[in-house]
């Protein structure tokens, strides 16, 4: 048991000493030399060694047996790395590498990856000019385009085509009658015109069948085929007799003429006109136009005349009598202005007991008879501090002793029954006018005492509107003055504004002007080239400042659309400078995300501090295919210069004596391996063989 004891004797002290068996073997085993136990003496269980117990990399190839590694030993991208574009180099010879991009595959030979091609591929495309197809192929990266043409034909109206009589190569011919197929009633084709009714002239088919051309009607003959054979003109034998059925030919019979052209007319005549009476033979003709005798008209009853009027002329003198008018057929009578029935005819207002006359327009009060009073001139109640002034003097008025500019005489027997008549308004306050408010055409009379107004503007300001008339004009239809007021207010346009339902034109001599926010001489005036056509400017659906070609600094960034500035926009002499480019060109760090490419050898320079001059770079003028070299990752050390490795990937190596050591180990004798620098070659190296080199200070090496 792994706890039982052991005895163990002690010689040097010839004493006994006990152990347990597991601390015996534990300790045991740490005593016995490296490489002592053969393989024989330890028995190896299944599965009883754990991967953790072997030490890394203790299992090469020579460990593994044949076959011994499955696909499920293999891990992911151990025989294929998955990229999206070659790395550097390969993790071992014969490692393929697919690019997930292009779906293409490539192989590592051990110093570069070279792509293959499957079995069975089509590796070339070649075109041919050989026979009337020729096929051009162009390559442009893996697309291959073919594109094919025709020769050229020998001569004129000339089709590809087989053989006319057997089968045969395809050639350049013109076409022969047998290339149709035969014509059917249902399919078109080839048809030979030789007759029955057809000819040909030159290559055009016509009928086979001249004659003189004719426009009369002719009687004709015709052939089998329908063509007209020959003709004479129509004789009335030819026509048959018409019946009261059927249509036919006819003779002229009694009343009735035919002239030489075949016309048929009456044989009566009669002068064109209209009459109330006329005359006729037996045929019915009208032989004569008669006026009507007072015999012609039989008596009629009152009774029979429904319609119409009679005017004034139909009516005797003297023979309506006051019987025989209508209530108000003269006068009308009332408290309200009523509307006329006709011009001359009279209104009283019983309760105001004045009386007017309708003249057509308005009722004219009728108060003072011509001759009872006397116009003296006219009053201007607006002068004069309240007393009102004479405005103007009749001879009348000058004999009684009124004055212009003078303020109104006392009433006195002089003046009785003399008048002026207000021609301006105004309120009299003192003086010997009335004083009352006076409006135009308010009448001052003197009656020997007093100067009274008598009020014909209240008389006239009391007319409706309705009541005077108006005679349409323009675009009013209106028929009184009440509705023409109305209509002009429908149809203005208001002077603060409003909105025209149609087309507004400014003729030739009109414009549109506007005034600013200061009222002077100064406006802005709109204004057309005189229009060859009609022009439509349509106004944007947004707030801003309309720019003229006159205006400068108004257009901003904002105002144009991105992306609409083209290069052919910009002057080809317009220089841009570095701080009106983002970035900044000429004062900041330039960061770009794509490629930055410099066409026809141009140069990449550098300036100076005050850049007066500059160092450059330029690209070689002719360049076989793309090259790219990757700059080295961090900064070299004193003395260093930049190196390439030959794929483009540049370093820092150090010049003068440094040793370089390069092994390459070729797998394909069609490869060769040689190294030099500075364009000299230090000759080829010996396959699997180690080489050095001793690199010139400042010199750049390649290894290739």
């Amino acid at each position: 048991m792994a706890g039982d004891l052991l005895a163990v004797a002690d010689i040097s002290a010839s004493e006994s000493k006990k152990i347990t068996v597991t601390d015996f073997l534990g300790k045991a085993v740490t005593l016995i030399a490296d490489a002592t136990i053969p393989n024989a003496k330890i028995v190896f269980g299944s599965a009883s060694i754990p991967g953790s117990a072997l030490q890394a990399g203790a299992v090469d190839a020579t460990q593994l047996a044949a076959g011994a590694v499955t696909a499920a030993k293999l891990g992911n991208e151990s025989t294929v790395d998955l990229v999206t574009s070659l790395p550097a180099s390969g993790a071992f010879t014969g490692q393929f590498a697919l690019d997930t991009d292009d779906s293409k595959a490539y192989i590592w030979d051990g110093s570069q990856w070279v792509s293959f091609k499957a079995a069975g591929s089509v590796n070339s495309v070649v075109g041919s000019s050989a026979g009337l197809i020729n096929i051009t192929v162009t390559t442009s990266g893996d697309t291959v385009t073919i594109t094919t043409s025709l020769d050229n034909t020998t001569g004129a109206a000339e089709f590809l085509g087989g053989p006319t009589g057997n089968a045969g190569a395809v050639g350049y011919r013109p076409l022969v009658g047998t290339d149709l197929p035969t014509a059917t009633t249902s399919a078109k084709g080839g048809v030979i015109v030789n007759g029955e009714g057809l000819r040909m002239d030159g290559n055009t088919i016509e009928v086979d069948n001249d004659l003189t051309a004719s426009a009369v009607h002719h009687v004709v003959t015709y052939s089998s085929k329908g063509l007209i054979a020959a003709g004479r003109a129509i004789q009335s034998g030819d026509l048959p007799v018409a019946t009261t059925a059927a249509k036919g030919a006819v003779i002229v019979g009694t009343g009735l003429s035919v002239d030489g052209t075949g016309l048929v007319n009456h044989a009566n005549t009669v002068t064109t006109g209209s009459a109330p009476k006329v005359s006729f033979d037996a045929q019915g003709h009208v032989t004569a136009a008669l006026s009507l005798d007072a015999a012609d008209i039989p008596n009629l009853d009152t009774a029979k005349i429904t319609t119409g009027t009679f005017d004034a002329a139909r009516i005797g003198t003297s023979t309506i009598t006051g019987a025989k008018l209508a209530n108000y057929a003269i006068s009308k009578i009332g408290d309200t202005t009523p509307t006329a029935d006709c011009i001359g005819q009279f209104f009283f207002n019983p309760i105001s007991r004045d009386l007017a006359m309708y003249d057509g327009n308005v009722y004219q009060p009728i108060g003072i008879s011509v001759g009872e009073i006397i116009f003296a001139g006219t009053f201007d109640c607006s002068l004069g501090s309240g007393t009102g002034l004479i405005a103007s003097v009749t001879a009348e008025g000058t004999a009684i002793g009124l004055v212009i500019g003078q303020a109104l005489p006392a009433a006195a027997a002089g003046n009785s029954s003399y008048y002026l008549v207000v021609s301006e308004a105004g309120t009299i306050t003192t003086g010997n006018a009335p004083q009352v408010a006076l409006t135009p055409p308010d009448i001052v009379l003197s009656n020997g005492t007093t100067w009274t107004e008598i009020d014909v503007s209240q008389t006239i300001t009391a007319q409706v509107a309705s009541n005077v008339s108006f005679t349409p004009a323009g675009s009013i239809a209106a028929t009184n003055v009440q509705v023409a007021i109305q209509e002009l207010d429908t149809e203005k346009l208001p002077l603060a504004g409003g909105t025209i339902t149609g087309n507004l034109e400014i003729g030739t001599a009109g414009s549109l002007s506007f005034e600013g926010a200061t009222p002077n001489t100064f406006e802005t005036t709109l204004a057309v080239v005189d229009p060859t056509a009609d022009q439509t400017i349509t106004l944007p659906d947004i707030t801003g400042t309309v720019v003229t070609t006159g205006d400068t600094g108004t257009v901003t960034s904002t105002m144009i659309l991105d992306g609409t500035i083209l290069n052919a926009d910009i002057n080809a002499s317009a220089a841009i400078d570095g701080t009106k480019v983002s970035p900044n060109f000429g004062s900041q760090d330039v960061v770009t995300t794509g490629n930055v490419t410099v066409n026809g050898q141009g140069d990449v320079r550098f300036g100076d501090s005050n850049s007066s001059n500059y160092v450059g770079f330029q690209g070689p003028a002719v360049v076989a295919a793309n090259l790219t070299w990757t700059l080295p990752a961090a900064d070299g050390t004193n003395g260093q210069v930049l190196g390439t490795n030959g794929t483009g990937t540049l370093d820092w190596v150090t010049g003068g004596s440094t040793v370089i050591a390069e092994t390459k180990q070729l797998i394909d004798q069609d490869y060769s391996l040689s190294v030099g620098f500075n364009g000299v070659s230090a000759g080829p190296v010996e396959v699997g063989a180690s080489y050095t080199v001793t690199v010139p200070a400042g010199a750049v090496w390649v290894i290739f």
